[in-house]
């Protein structure tokens, strides 16, 4: 059985280290709060920012003090406090904030509309504000997608992030054959390139 399973993705010309993008993920997301620093004291797989998903996106929360806050907090997904931390700078209307996610303008009304009944946002004069909580939210969120092969996807996808975290990556198997490509596609990109050997 094995063996097989070694053949097989010896034939589909996947590393042995990692046989998926999954297992790279998986080998690589425990390290993310030693790799981000502070930002990366919390993280989570499988996140969506704008209409994508990230491999990984981690963020840096300040201490949350108050069980009302807490509870708040609680009611809100990751894809919500991702999205909030972006209201930090300013108030944006729902137009906006489609326009910036690809959503319907509708689905984000929704959306801001259920997070201030949590007292997370504000309206004010059709636009959006961070509410009471602005001080709880996340103070700075990274994104990470990975691939084993397909470098230059990777390097789109972690540009479209960038739009939505202050900081994009492309985490690929060290052994790569094209790092000094992809090195230099991530330079003109803006984003920044992990080389992970499974270590």
């Amino acid at each position: 059985m094995e063996c097989a399973a070694s053949r097989a993705t010896e034939t589909r010309g996947f590393r042995q280290d990692f046989p998926l993008e999954a297992d790279l993920v998986a080998r690589f997301a425990p390290l993310v709060p030693n790799v981000f620093g502070s930002t990366g004291a919390q993280y989570r797989r499988e996140v969506e920012l704008g209409a994508r998903i990230a491999d990984i996106v981690a963020w840096a929360s300040p201490e949350v003090a108050g069980g009302d806050t807490l509870a708040s907090l609680k009611r809100a997904s990751v894809g919500d406090l991702a999205v909030l931390a972006h209201l930090l700078e300013r108030p944006l209307s729902a137009r906006t904030l489609a326009e910036r996610t690809y959503a319907s303008a509708d689905a984000v009304d929704a959306k801001m509309r259920t997070l201030d009944r949590w007292g997370l946002v504000s309206r004010e004069r059709s636009a959006y504000a961070v509410g009471v909580w602005a001080d709880r939210l996340p103070t700075e969120v990274v994104a990470v997608e990975a691939k084993l092969e397909d470098w230059r996807t990777a390097v789109a996808q972690a540009s479209y992030y960038a739009r939505f975290a202050d900081a994009a990556w492309v985490l690929l198997p060290a052994d790569t054959s094209a790092a000094r490509d992809a090195r230099d596609a991530c330079r003109e990109a803006g984003v920044g390139l992990l080389l992970f050997d499974g270590a």
